[in-house]
């Protein structure tokens, strides 16, 4: 199972194998909950230093602290920031079980922009919660279930 998706017809897909939740570790909580919010989700360009791989315990809330990010939006289901000229955002759209562990996912848009300027990008991806005290994950870093 992919758990990013490059096209509506992987959506849509997703969207209608989707499960029932049996457990939730996010029926409180959001992506406006940035102590969750692992700040790695936004460096892809650095998972080859190994210096920024030793970090991977920051949350976003750590670097807002730091006084190196400033949020701009923030809803119950959605937050928008900057980060070093970088415009970041996070959208949910949808919770239910998605990968079929039983476990309540997000369905999420991410986005990026340069502040001022035209270039960007962004996509639809998951995250899930998997204990109670727990950060968020990408689906994609958790491994699948095995058919039965």
């Amino acid at each position: 199972m992919t758990t990013h998706l490059r096209s509506n017809d992987n959506l849509l897909s997703m969207l209608e194998t989707a499960s029932p939740v049996e457990k939730s570790f996010i029926t409180d909580v959001g992506v406006s909950n940035l102590e969750l919010v692992p700040y790695n989700f936004f460096v892809w360009s650095m998972k080859n230093n190994p210096d920024f791989m030793k970090n991977l315990e920051i949350s976003v809330q750590d670097k807002i602290d730091e006084g190196g990010i400033i949020v701009t939006k923030k809803t119950p289901h959605s937050v928008e920031f900057h980060d070093h000229g970088v415009i970041h955002s996070l959208r949910g759209y949808a919770r239910a079980d998605f990968n079929g562990d039983g476990i309540e996912d997000i369905l999420l848009y991410h986005g990026w922009g340069v502040v001022g300027g035209t270039h960007g990008g962004g996509g639809m991806d998951f995250f899930t919660r998997t204990s109670p005290d727990g950060r968020f994950k990408w689906l994609s870093e958790l491994e699948q279930p095995e058919e039965e």
